[in-house]
């Protein structure tokens, strides 16, 4: 008699980077969401400072007796018993209306003023003790030891330097590299040796003229040579195509086919694909 066993497939836990990248991302965007609100409320601590420079001591309050509304005045904020004066609402003048209108933004902006005060305390503190959890951030916490272990198991960055060797020993018309660039490799163009220079000083890995393979669907697959192929720590790509020919037809009809392959493989400007150009002065201009 056969008995019929099933057994459980075990997977593989996800990469340390995959599981980190996602929360690396959020954390980028809290980070700068926190310093823009940082910045916005020390404007607005400045602003309700100076408004209140300029305001009237004391401060005004209501009062109902027999039925009657009026507007105590006082001389100070905490003097609410003496050196106070009344005026009945239905008698106010339209300076005693101005004055009392005078002091509701008073009143308005030392509320604000203790609010921002609070939040920045708070907000600044967070910001000084806040710890980046991203694979990058963990990653350089630890000894040199496991950092190399992690470089080689789980690292999507970790082969950048061996793509671009790979990439410049296979360009195509490699006597049009003339142009030297702090990456150590040539370019074809001065713009190009501009956005190297840009990418390796900001310590953002991409590799030029990178060998990529791309999928189509309803054709075989093909190889594409984009300008700059930017490596994300999620295993992501981001291509950056420069277009420094607008003026050959040839050119623009070839990159034209180019931009099409490019949208059937699932990259889309704006997204994961960016296009720069040159302006007539010579200058990058970033296409959207």
């Amino acid at each position: 008699m056969r008995h019929n066993s099933t057994t459980k497939q075990h997977q593989a836990p996800p990469p340390l980077h995959d599981i980190s990248t996602k929360g690396g991302s959020t954390m980028n965007q809290f980070e700068k969401f926190l310093a823009a609100d940082v910045a916005e409320q020390r404007r607005l601590l400045e602003i309700y400072e100076q408004r209140l420079k300029g305001m009237p001591a004391g401060c005004v309050s209501e009062y109902t007796s027999s039925k009657k509304t009026y507007y105590k005045l006082s001389k100070t904020e905490t003097d609410k018993i003496s050196g106070h004066s009344y005026i009945m609402q239905r008698n106010l003048h339209a300076d005693e209306m101005n004055l009392i209108a005078l002091y509701g933004e008073k009143a308005y902006a030392q509320a604000g003023l203790r609010i921002v005060k609070q939040n920045l305390k708070l907000q600044e503190k967070l910001l000084e003790i806040y710890r980046p959890y991203d694979f990058y951030s963990i990653k350089a916490s630890l000894g040199k030891l496991y950092q190399k272990t992690l470089l080689f198991s789980d690292d999507p960055l970790a082969n950048i330097a061996e793509r671009q060797k790979e990439a410049s020993a296979c360009a195509i018309h490699p006597e049009n590299l003339t142009q030297s660039t702090l990456a150590g490799f040539n370019v074809r163009s001065k713009s190009e040796a501009l956005i190297t220079n840009t990418l390796t000083e900001r310590n953002i890995p991409f590799v030029y003229e990178e060998i990529l393979t791309v999928s189509i669907p309803g054709r075989v697959e093909i190889t594409l040579h984009p300008d700059f192929v930017i490596h994300l720590p999620n295993g992501k790509k981001i291509i950056w195509e420069h277009l420094g020919m607008l003026s050959d037809d040839s050119y623009l009809s070839a990159f034209a086919e180019k931009l099409k392959l490019y949208h059937a493989a699932g990259y889309h400007i704006g997204s994961n694909l960016f296009l720069t150009t040159d302006t007539r002065h010579g200058r990058r201009h970033e296409c959207h």
